[in-house]
């Protein structure tokens, strides 16, 4: 082989090589934003599914008739599988715990990301109603899990 030959293998390794590297750098960057997304889909997936409790008559399993969300957990919201307690449901990506706010009959679902530490919770879901203007969202991101861009 020539000595261009030899040298345009070696700059074709070379930038294969930084490329390969910039290809894994770019992936493992989007990875904590698409856990975030998640995050706040399973969370507003269990709002959802708290508003729809207290909308169905209780002859059908509902909250309707119910004061609040006094007597609600995950197990009569349908979520059977890999929950902690009736009261906190575990995730891939979150547990979340339901608690009732007693003062405003309201009930709020702590969200604890990336791990399900106590006391380690990025945001809290105040549901008081089943409309939309019934939800308080409030952010509490700890060091290193920022929730917002």
């Amino acid at each position: 082989m020539g000595q261009q030959q030899l040298l345009l293998l070696v700059f074709g390794i070379v930038l294969v090589g930084g490329l390969v590297v910039a290809g894994a750098h770019a992936l493992e960057g989007g990875k904590p934003a698409s856990n975030r997304g998640m995050v706040f889909q399973e969370a507003l997936a269990i709002v959802a599914d708290l508003q729809a409790w207290k909308r169905k008559p209780t002859t059908l399993g509902g909250g309707a008739n119910v004061p609040g969300f006094d007597f609600v957990d995950f197990e009569q919201l349908g979520y059977r599988h890999t929950w902690l307690s009736n009261r906190v449901y575990k995730t891939d990506f979150a547990c979340y715990a339901l608690r009732t706010v007693a003062a405003s009959r309201a009930v709020e679902v702590k969200i604890s990301a990336p791990s399900c530490a106590k006391n380690h919770f990025v945001a809290r879901v105040l549901v008081r109603g089943t409309g939309p203007g019934d939800l308080d969202w409030r952010h509490e991101p700890p060091t290193g899990f920022a929730l917002q861009r």
